[in-house]
């Protein structure tokens, strides 16, 4: 079952070494999808060797946000579904991965990712605002019945996680327009526990994960569908709803393991809000 983590730090920067200092390594392996929670022998597969998931656009909702102003602290949601396993940005072969959750026909398994964030508001200067992750959690999903649904807000959290994480730092910008918004951020997280009946080796501490956070009209009908997150509602006056799209590198413990390391790891999401007028 699930493997603690060392001390882990999940962090898009770097988090704290206890004694020996040491650079957390890029982790390769391969994820054994039969074995994990509610996988099956028939669409679970063993996919590898990679070093990276990628996420599909997903939806981060923040609560407060087009009203906040400097020390605001302000709850956000996030739910998306990973379209890809990559070893150095190139893409890594798994066939019975599914990408389109409840319109996919049931086949295959899907894997989805979910996080419950906090964060604060450092500054806001005209249509700009920045921020600074304080707290959340982060997991990722492994389910044999894909059904994920960003309009239904459902199928995202079915069955038990084969890697979780909290997040403990990071930040980034968000910036509004007449006609777009566009933004970006780092989210540092510390990875609590794996599944070691998927993961090989079992030797993954931390990630490093860049989000990039949008509205535009290209993707304001996929948003238009969605009004709730991880079941918290959405209030067009208040909170900010927007497209998340970014990718998970993975960490591991460098050889030989010191029983000390800690090392830095991260899940991506993000928010952003506004200046109150």
């Amino acid at each position: 079952m699930f493997r603690n983590a060392l001390q882990l730090g999940l962090a898009l920067g770097i988090f704290a070494f206890p004694v020996a200092q040491a650079a957390p390594m890029v982790w390769v392996g391969t994820a054994n999808y039969a074995a994990g929670p509610n996988g099956d022998a028939t669409d679970g597969e063993t996919v590898g060797d990679f070093d990276a998931y990628d996420a599909g656009p997903g939806v981060a909702l923040i609560q407060g946000a087009m009203n906040a102003m400097e020390n605001d602290v302000l709850n956000g949601y996030y739910q998306s579904y990973i379209t890809a396993h990559t070893r150095n940005s190139a893409t890594v072969n798994a066939p019975n991965l599914n990408t389109q959750g409840a319109g996919g026909g049931g086949s295959g398994y899907e894997l989805t990712m979910a996080a419950v964030f906090e964060e604060t508001v450092t500054s806001v200067s005209g249509t700009t605002a920045n921020f600074d992750m304080t707290g959340g959690t982060v997991n990722i999903y492994l389910d044999a019945t894909p059904d994920y649904s960003f309009s239904g807000d459902s199928g995202f959290t079915d069955t038990g996680a084969i890697l979780t994480g909290s997040i403990v730092g990071g930040g980034g910008t968000f910036t509004t327009g007449s006609s777009f918004s566009f933004g970006g951020a780092l989210v540092e997280i510390m990875v609590t526990g794996f599944d070691s009946a998927v993961f090989e080796p079992d030797t993954i501490i931390a990630g490093t994960s860049v989000f990039t956070l949008q509205i535009t009209p290209n993707n304001a009908e996929f948003l238009s569908g969605v009004s709730s997150v991880l079941t918290h509602n959405y209030n067009s006056s208040d909170d900010l709803l927007v497209v998340a799209d970014g990718n998970l590198d993975l960490s591991a413990v460098p050889e030989p393991v010191s029983l000390l390391l800690v090392g830095s790891a991260i899940a991506g999401l993000v928010v952003v809000r506004r200046q109150r007028g």
